[in-house]
């Protein structure tokens, strides 16, 4: 009774053991398959992030060069207009005419520069984002060790031996454990044995 208790123990810890382990390893096949979903979403998020950074700039060069194109239509207007005419006003419009491209061009590189930094700080956020979502997916998979899982079995064996042989004594077989008396003949249907001394 007291091996069968042990052996029953061992093989319920062996099979506790190792059903922890492939747990173990189906966790970190989930992981690294996130992992990398992760690595691929933070690099698609970063690729749009400068495409839009791009299209930006190029959208405020296209600006550029429509105001600059009509400055000079603007100011070759003005000195066609004013041809023979001599003397401080057509001077005033020409360099006031400048002075606007001077402010709008100096406003659009001003709104680039905020530009960049913004995309400067969305690309940080994103890296950020990234890393406390790869933190999130790898948390550390506890997987017992083979020495763990021996010692459980061991100790899980032991203590059915001594229960069983704790059960083997209150039943009164005194450890050795259950005696069949002798002139018993065995019946399989109840899985017992007869007692002789019973008529």
């Amino acid at each position: 009774m007291a091996i069968t208790s042990a052996v029953i123990s061992a093989g319920s810890a062996g099979a506790q053991y190792a059903g922890q382990r492939k747990q173990a390893k189906q966790q970190s096949r989930y992981q690294a398959q996130a992992m990398q979903s992760e690595r691929q979403r933070a690099l698609r998020e970063q690729q749009s992030i400068r495409m839009r950074q791009g299209q930006e700039r190029a959208a405020r060069g296209k600006e550029r060069q429509r105001i600059a194109v009509k400055a000079m239509e603007r100011g070759a207007t003005a000195r066609t207009a004013a041809e023979g005419i001599t003397g401080l006003s057509l001077e005033a419009y020409v360099n006031d005419l400048t002075r606007q491209e001077a402010e709008y061009s100096a406003s659009l590189q001003q709104g680039g520069e905020m530009g960049d930094l913004q995309t400067g700080l969305a690309l940080d956020d994103a890296g950020f984002g990234h890393e406390n979502r790869l933190i999130g997916i790898n948390r550390p998979v506890r997987a017992q060790s083979l020495g763990a899982g021996l010692a459980s079995m061991a100790s899980a064996g032991l203590q059915g031996a001594l229960t069983g042989h704790q059960i083997n004594s209150a039943m009164g077989g005194g450890g050795r454990g259950l005696e069949i008396p002798k002139g018993s003949s065995y019946l399989p249907a109840s899985d017992q044995y007869t007692d002789p001394s019973y008529k």
